[in-house]
């Protein structure tokens, strides 16, 4: 099993953040695993075990020869406490990830009883990487017996992969009985001085969520990264901040991505980030001189305000060609694009103010959107133009004479485009009086001329007026008047009369004269 701590017969040094345990072994649980075997079985099958017949502390370490049968005695090598001859055993366990760590300790304790005559029973420690093995440590072959437990401490290169514990013996039988070797309490420490690595990874443009996922990626060769801390600042200057939240108070990242929420960390705007990485022996990153990632976070739509000059009317009538104007802003990523449509036609980019003058009341429709994609609701306003007179015609000439103290003024009026709000007239210069339907009554009008202006206004606001001059006369001896035509009759007949009377007159004198004339002749 893995040992809690490291063992008093390790010399392992002052212990750093950067120097830890990456293998504890202590064999006090059942075979823990470590690969074992024998390179020379054809001289009977030996190898590692775990025994209870010595142990440097607890109750068990491995022992050389722990299964198989001895040669010498033809009995099973546990129940003599003897190796056997001519073996290759060995035991050992795999290390991954070494390359990245400064260097390498193996740390062990070990017991030997070996026979004094032969030169080659001993205990040997063997790195491997890839296909390079090294011997890292051997037994001195002149001190057979290590007069109890000892510690060893040895360096094995980085780049191992392997490391093995290989007990050796000839096949000469020694005079014993030999033990052989135990080993006890194996510790592998390393040291990392070396901090991790890593980044944020990029970042979409544009943001339009105050919630995002914000991804990094870390490595470390050496002992591997516990966690990474996120950096963050709103703006492209002063300091950086680090990202904590209600959940995860100390910052400490685990697992890519981070869910970044602008509602605690400022609102929207620009915002830039980096991350720091510890690994598992304390080491962490520096900060960047830089920040790795930025996005601007933009969740508010633009908004676009509509103006129209000209002429104004009433009720909202224009009574000229308009000119329409759209203002937009965006005070985060910017404005994109606007929009606009007319009477449900088709869109068009708006890029400067446009005329208008079709008369008639119409629907603008119109929008934006910003850089980073918010787009505001579509605003529906109305846009009237009657920039013409209502129409307009009297059914009576001008200089029309009337007989009678009444008369009767008809006309025709009407607008197709807002509609008549109002008519009305004034006699002979007077205020205006409001009247409705095509026609207009006047009573009791006095002999002479007159005047009627009438005057039409449509629910803009324009106005047209006509005037028309007519006289009355009533009078009975008027040849203008209601017995004009008599009258001047009447008048031809007496003048007629009294040209005959005079007439006959003159000639009645000239029929007197003449026998005066004779009578004076005779």
């Amino acid at each position: 099993m893995i040992a809690a701590a490291l063992l008093d017969c390790l010399v392992v040094g002052n212990a750093t953040a950067a120097t830890q345990a990456i293998v504890q072994e202590d064999f006090e649980s059942s075979w823990p695993g470590w690969d074992v075997g024998d390179d020379t079985p054809a001289s009977g099958y030996d190898y590692w075990g775990t025994t209870t017949y010595r142990s440097h502390q607890g109750s068990h370490s491995a022992w050389c020869a722990q299964v198989g049968n001895n040669s010498y005695f033809g009995q099973p090598n546990a129940d003599v406490h003897c190796y056997d001859v001519d073996m290759g055993a060995y035991m050992y366990i795999p290390l991954s990830g070494l390359s990245g760590y400064d260097s390498v300790t193996l740390s062990f304790c070990y017991w030997a009883v070996t026979g004094s005559d032969t030169w080659g029973d001993n205990l040997e420690v063997w790195a491997f990487g890839g296909i390079v093995a090294g011997l890292m440590w051997t037994q001195e072959d002149y001190s057979p017996n290590s007069s109890g437990w000892q510690s060893v401490s040895v360096s094995v290169p980085p780049s191992s992969t392997t490391i093995s514990f290989y007990f050796v013996s000839d096949p000469t039988v020694g005079l014993g009985p030999y033990e052989g070797a135990y080993v006890d309490d194996i510790v592998v420490t390393a040291t990392d001085s070396t901090p991790p690595e890593s980044s944020v990874s990029s970042l979409a443009a544009y943001k339009t969520t105050s919630s995002f996922s914000v991804a990094y990626a870390a490595a470390d060769d050496g002992s591997g990264v516990t966690d990474v801390e996120l950096y963050y600042r709103l703006g492209t200057s002063g300091s950086f901040l680090q990202y904590t939240t209600t959940s995860n108070p100390s910052g400490h990242w685990t697992t890519s991505p981070i869910t970044f929420d602008t509602t605690a960390a400022g609102g929207d705007g620009t915002y830039q980030f980096y991350t720091r990485a510890t690994d598992t022996f304390g080491n962490m990153e520096s900060a960047p001189g830089t920040y790795d990632a930025t996005t601007i976070v933009d969740t508010v739509a633009p908004s676009t305000i509509k103006s129209v000059a000209g002429t104004a009317g009433s009720n909202g009538w224009y009574l000229s060609s308009v000119t329409v104007t759209l203002v937009s802003s965006d005070s985060t990523s910017g404005v994109g694009a606007t929009r606009y449509r007319i009477d449900s036609g088709s869109w068009q980019d708006y890029t400067t103010s446009f005329g208008y003058a079709t008369e008639g009341s119409h629907t603008i429709e119109y929008y934006s959107a910003d850089n980073a994609g918010n787009s505001e609701s579509h605003w529906t306003d109305s846009m009237k133009i009657d920039s013409g007179q209502p129409s307009m015609t009297i059914d009576q000439p001008n200089g029309t004479s009337f007989k009678k103290s009444t008369a009767t003024v008809s006309w025709a009026c009407a607008d197709n485009v807002s509609g008549l709000k109002l008519l009305e007239y004034s006699l002979d210069d007077a205020a205006y009086k409001s009247c409705t339907g095509d026609s207009l009554s006047l009573t009791e009008l006095k002999d002479g001329a007159h005047t009627i202006a009438l005057k039409a206004t449509d629910n803009a606001g324009n106005t047209v007026e006509r005037t028309l001059s007519f006289d009355v006369n009533t009078n009975v001896f008027s040849t203008s008047g209601p017995m004009g035509p008599w009258l001047d009759i009447g008048l031809l007949i007496v003048a007629s009369g009294i040209i005959l009377v005079v007439v006959l007159a003159l000639k009645r004198r000239r029929g007197k004269k003449e026998p005066m004339a004779r009578g004076r002749a005779d």
